[in-house]
């Protein structure tokens, strides 16, 4: 698999979860559920990751994912928040707009970034 990148929406606030859930520990050994998402798809042969997550939570998501996955990890964080209308809360699932605003982000950073094909994946 040639020039495949795998993007984890990871901006949410977690009001409902009590605080970072892109960061709770769900493994025995502290890893997120993102970590995983990572492993596999790195296994799978995905070469790059970028995660779409809120500026706030850059310093303790990169710090997370080094102590966690090889050196070699080829990432890119994307702060949903510098980009779209300032809002109070997060574009989420519920909000009524098709394609969401953060795949509209994902997409337009996409297109002046990467050289590779992006396909979108759905899960669910």
């Amino acid at each position: 698999m040639a020039n495949v990148t795998l993007v984890v929406m990871a901006g949410g606030l977690g009001s409902r979860f009590g605080g970072a859930k892109q960061l709770a520990e769900v493994g025995p050994n502290g890893e997120a559920l993102l970590d995983f998402a990572i492993r596999d798809a790195r296994a799978a042969g995905v070469t790059r990751t970028v995660v779409v997550a809120r500026s706030d939570l850059e310093d303790n998501l990169r710090a997370h994912l080094r102590s966690h996955h090889p050196a070699d990890l080829d990432l890119e964080v994307v702060h949903q928040d510098a980009h779209g209308p300032s809002r109070t809360k997060p574009w989420g699932p519920a909000t009524p707009w098709w394609p969401p605003p953060s795949l509209w982000m994902v997409q337009r950073w996409c297109s002046t970034r990467m050289t590779s094909t992006v396909r979108p994946v759905w899960c669910g």
